[in-house]
């Protein structure tokens, strides 16, 4: 299993089916997650935390929310807070279901704290970039190649990328 040390994030283990490249990508991707959690600092979670531990109490036992509840912290200032990267973390991890008010309503209000955040920080367009999905480019089956409107199509792909 590769280890990999990723800067501000601590060493990584990576499946061996994972090639270099792969590898490198999502390691690129913890660490502007990590830059991003860093320049935004903590997520004013008060709000979104009683409905995480609500959830928790009526037996919720997703991990992603045990972990969010143990990470949190009460500052100074009276209110409960979470670093961007464990928030962010909490909100892709923990799949919706319709099932459970407090989760719903928790995933909700996590995802509110987590935009005000980051536009506080001005992070937030970052934020927004690292989550976006992947798009590998457009690909045009053979048969449809080859017809009028597929070749027309092919054409008009070629001119834009040129």
């Amino acid at each position: 299993m590769p280890r990999v040390n990723i800067p501000k994030v601590g060493a990584v283990n990576f499946p061996d089916s994972m090639s270099r490249e792969n590898i490198q990508q999502h390691a690129g991707r913890l660490h502007r997650i990590a830059e991003i959690s860093d320049r935004t600092g903590s997520v004013k979670v008060t709000r979104s935390l009683p409905f995480a531990k609500k959830a928790i109490e009526k037996g919720d036992t997703h991990p992603a929310l045990a972990h969010f509840v143990s990470k949190t912290e009460q500052l100074p200032d009276g209110h409960d807070h979470v670093d961007f990267a464990t928030g962010r973390h909490t909100l892709k991890s923990l799949p919706a279901d319709g099932k459970n008010f407090e989760r719903a309503e928790f995933r909700r209000l996590l995802e509110e704290d987590l935009k005000e955040a980051t536009e506080r920080a001005g992070t937030r367009a970052d934020a927004l970039e690292v989550d976006k999905p992947e798009r590998p480019g457009i690909t045009v089956s053979d048969k449809f190649r080859n017809t009028t409107m597929g070749q027309a199509f092919a054409r008009a792909l070629s001119e834009r990328n040129e």
